[in-house]
């Protein structure tokens, strides 16, 4: 008698550890597919798996560990980036379509080829695609600035209308230009805090440390700091 319950319990345990290891075959190759981005720029790719369902039978560190598709955020008013990089331009779009492309260019590992894109609605619903933004200046079009969560790292000008620093000394000023080109070299160079802009579209790039009390008023000019963006609203989109 003692000999069959050994028997049966030894049956038991080698069927238990036989469908241990299934599931950690099964789990694992699953974690692995999802790794590797497979399907990913198809809506319907296995990437874009539920990453919730998958958590109620495969390990949730494993599923974290896999990586999930990017979200997506954007700035409640119209605006562009005076430094960027084009990646991809194209018309007759959907944000949808915008967020697919974009997240779909970039590679685990490897430096984005998409970090967001501009959505513009009133041509022909052009979507343009960045992989470089940076100095975000606010414009009157009605076009919207989406930016991919953790990439989201372009600065933006505030603008100080009819007010200017107090007088600069010589070393505190990097350059001057004209018309947009000044925001364009402020955001290109590391040490540059702001810009002076005045009516005759001339600019005068500084590098002293901005501080807002210190402006004093001066009709027809404008001072802009530049700094981190503006708070971004969750894109409540659903691209796959």
């Amino acid at each position: 008698m003692a000999v069959d319950v050994m028997a049966t319990a030894i049956k038991i345990i080698s069927a238990l550890a036989m469908i241990f290891f299934v599931y950690i075959l099964v789990a694992g190759s699953i974690t692995l597919v999802l790794y590797t981005r497979i399907g990913q720029g198809d809506p319907k790719g296995f990437w874009y798996t539920d990453r919730d369902k998958l958590k109620k039978y495969i390990f949730k560190s494993w599923i974290d560990w896999a990586g999930s598709p990017s979200t997506f955020s954007y700035l409640s008013t119209p605006a562009f980036a005076v430094s960027s990089t084009v990646y991809k331009t194209f018309s007759n779009a959907s944000v949808r379509n915008c967020m697919l492309q974009c997240e779909s260019a970039n590679s685990r590992g490897k430096t984005a080829k998409c970090v967001g894109f501009d959505f513009m609605e009133r041509a022909s619903n052009t979507c343009t695609l960045y992989s470089t933004m940076d100095g975000i200046i606010a414009t009157p079009v009605g076009n919207t600035l989406y930016f991919i969560d953790g990439l989201d790292t372009a600065r933006q000008y505030v603008p100080y209308g009819d007010k200017t620093m107090p007088p600069l000394a010589s070393s505190n000023i990097i350059g001057t230009s004209v018309d947009l080109e000044c925001f364009s070299n402020c955001s290109s160079n590391a040490s540059c805090t702001g810009i002076l802009y005045s009516n005759t579209s001339t600019c005068v790039l500084f590098n002293t440390p901005f501080d807002s009390t210190k402006l004093v008023a001066e009709a027809n000019t404008t001072t802009y700091t530049i700094t981190t963006h503006s708070a971004l609203t969750s894109s409540p989109i659903r691209y796959y």
